[in-house]
């Protein structure tokens, strides 16, 4: 097995494919070298800690940019058809939108409804389904 460069990438994607929101992540990291001798100048010290920490923004940058991320799936929603239902997706800010995930005894098709008034899209997703089911929502 060959020995990386100096400071190339962990990982890259094979062939055509398309990154994974991981994979993107992981993609800017480039390798740390050093010896027992560079930590043991505070000077190279602080050398190497910055580049681990610029590593690290490095990973979290494309994953702080996806707002499927930070998503709270609710399971179990029962709709009747042309029901109308408030769901409390708990974000902390507003939704930026959804996906079914699961549907159970009916073909998943929701349009999103008008807010009743005093609320926002940032507690709720008001959602009519045309079908009857169960479903499971991942709200983003």
């Amino acid at each position: 097995m060959a020995t990386p460069a100096r400071g190339s990438s962990i990982i890259a994607t094979v062939g055509g494919q398309t990154p994974t929101v991981t994979s993107s992540s992981w993609a800017p990291i480039k390798r740390t070298f050093f010896t027992a001798k560079d930590v043991a100048d505070p000077e190279s010290l602080y050398k190497v800690l910055y580049k681990l920490q610029e590593n690290f923004h490095a990973l979290a940058k494309p994953l702080s940019q996806n707002a499927a991320i930070p998503a709270n799936r609710h399971t179990g929603i029962v709709f009747t058809a042309g029901q109308t239902l408030y769901i409390q997706h708990r974000l902390g800010r507003a939704f930026q939108g959804y996906h079914c995930v699961r549907a159970q005894g009916g073909f998943p098709s929701f349009m999103e409804a008008a807010f009743p008034a005093g609320t926002d899209a940032s507690s709720i997703l008001p959602l009519t389904s045309q079908n009857a089911g169960t479903f499971d929502l991942l709200i983003f």
